[in-house]
């Protein structure tokens, strides 16, 4: 089921939109890594970063930053990311080597329940084998807040062994999805399910 050489071809297609390198990011810029370099225990510091999406995401808005990065190393995350932070400005989480920051899981790999002002960038999400629980990326509502302010830009979501890609649905609004690769759906949905959404663009994308 997976394709190696797409993340390559996609590297290709998008050669005008490359990412900056991590020294030319904001002044607020955090660090996360795959244990053991990675700690949650860490100040999330180049030379001492965090080892996931989760602790990341509750630091940073805990800490107050503004526009701030989060760069992550190269590796395999393990485990699934439930992300609920609403950040007041744009907090970009962003694959320090386009597709070499894996996101995986063995159900829902990313989701974003009434979260806000969130950017991923450059990375992969996959689930991890066959077998796997429903979805790789759900955005939605938490029941109170509307997911909102939300963009995926240049990733790679493949793999699922079950239902969607990516389901944006229930209460989500002003989401941006552009420029990722699309490809290795299973079962009877979609690469992509939009629905009881709002001002969600998706544009620049390639599906297989």
């Amino acid at each position: 089921m997976p394709c190696r050489r797409l993340p390559l071809l996609l590297t290709a297609l998008l050669a005008g939109t490359a990412l900056p390198t991590p020294a030319a990011a904001q002044a607020c810029a955090y660090w996360v890594a795959p244990p053991p370099t990675g700690n949650d225990a860490n100040p999330g510091t180049q030379a001492q970063p965090w080892a996931t999406l989760d602790h990341a995401s509750a630091a940073v808005l805990a800490a107050g930053g503004s526009n701030c990065t989060v760069w992550f190393q190269d590796g395999t995350y393990s485990g699934g990311h439930s992300l609920y932070e609403r950040f007041a400005t744009a907090t970009t989480f962003k694959a320090v080597t386009r597709y070499k920051a894996v996101l995986q899981h063995s159900g829902t790999v990313l989701r974003l329940f009434g979260a806000r002002n969130m950017v991923f960038e450059g990375f992969e999400l996959r689930h991890s084998g066959a077998g796997a629980a429903a979805l790789v990326v759900q955005v939605q509502q938490d029941g109170v807040n509307w997911a909102e302010d939300v963009t995926f830009r240049d990733n790679v979501m493949h793999d699922s062994y079950n239902n969607d890609i990516l389901k944006i649905n229930n209460g989500a609004r002003r989401i941006l999805v552009q420029g990722n690769l699309f490809y290795n759906q299973a079962g009877s949905d979609e690469h992509m399910d939009v629905n009881s959404v709002t001002d969600v663009l998706i544009r620049d994308n390639i599906f297989f």
